[in-house]
């Protein structure tokens, strides 16, 4: 009776993550190269979610001469560690660069606002609830970062954080940010 629980439960995640692999391959953003490296550009059909629930055009959102997508969750400690390290190293660059936390929440809008009330924070958030935009750029988990030039270029990635990686990242960020 077991045996049978745990093979009918693997072959439903087996049949999940199938269906989650045909999503993201027949996805307009999905390059059939596999996913975005350093050095593409984004097209203008990849879609961000805002707050109010519009659709928009994440390269035509693009501000700044240098924009930092943070994919995060809510809950993720390691997330709000970074997008606090970000920040602090924002005030030091001005009007260079942008940062777009993208929130991988399933509870959408309602948990990001309560996050950003809670962190005092006054930026735009965008949602991704069904996690679809980080395996784009070849993410699989939180937080993830891609530096992007105001023509959609990506010009750095990077997947996971710990508070020990702040001086490597801001040592990177300086590299990048002129």
């Amino acid at each position: 009776m077991v045996r049978k629980k745990i093979l009918k439960h693997r072959a439903l995640a087996f049949a999940f993550s199938m269906l989650i692999a045909c999503v993201l391959i027949a996805s307009p953003a999905f390059s059939q190269d596999g996913p975005l490296k350093v050095g593409d550009v984004i097209g203008d059909d990849l879609m961000v979610t805002t707050m109010d629930g519009k659709q928009i055009s994440l390269k035509k959102g693009l501000e700044k001469d240098y924009n930092l997508i943070q994919f995060m969750t809510t809950a993720c400690s390691a997330c709000r560690s970074e997008l606090t390290t970000l920040l602090e190293y924002q005030e030091s660059v001005k009007d260079k660069l942008a940062i777009y936390p993208i929130a991988g929440d399933m509870s959408g809008a309602p948990a990001v606002e309560r996050y950003k009330k809670k962190m005092i924070l006054e930026m735009t958030f965008y949602l991704d609830s069904e996690f679809s935009l980080p395996p784009v750029f070849g993410f699989t988990f939180t937080p993830s970062i891609a530096i992007l030039d105001k023509q959609g270029k990506i010009l750095y990635t990077k997947g996971g954080y710990m508070p020990s990686d702040k001086a490597e990242l801001i040592g990177e960020l300086n590299t990048i940010i002129k």
